[in-house]
């Protein structure tokens, strides 16, 4: 399973580092499953169909993101993210997720 989406910082000057978490649930609230990963981090389709699991989680922890993707965040400024997760349990019924922490960048640094 693949989720992906967009981080948007809220604050009013640049960050960096932005780290997500990713919780997997069932019917009753039970952890099946949670993921840490730094914005910025993305596969292609094939890189997903052909890397393993290992390959694909040490890219997801890269704090920079690619191509500093994840540095000096502008304000308002969004940062796609992506979790990726293999076998799947069945009771699979809800996932979630939310920011969990992100660093102020150096004054006068800024990306676009």
């Amino acid at each position: 399973m693949v989720l992906t989406g967009l981080i948007n910082n809220d604050y009013d000057q640049p960050i960096s580092f932005i780290r997500l978490k990713a919780v997997l649930t069932d019917n009753d609230g039970k952890v099946l499953a949670e993921r840490h990963v730094f914005a910025g981090n993305l596969f292609t389709e094939d890189e997903l169909k052909n890397l393993s699991m290992k390959e694909i989680l040490s890219r997801l922890a890269l704090k920079g993101g690619q191509n500093g993707a994840n540095t000096n965040v502008a304000p308002g400024k969004q940062v796609p993210y992506m979790f990726v997760f293999d076998k799947l349990p069945a009771e699979l019924a809800l996932f979630t997720v939310t920011p969990v922490s992100s660093e102020l960048s150096p004054a006068g640094t800024t990306s676009g």
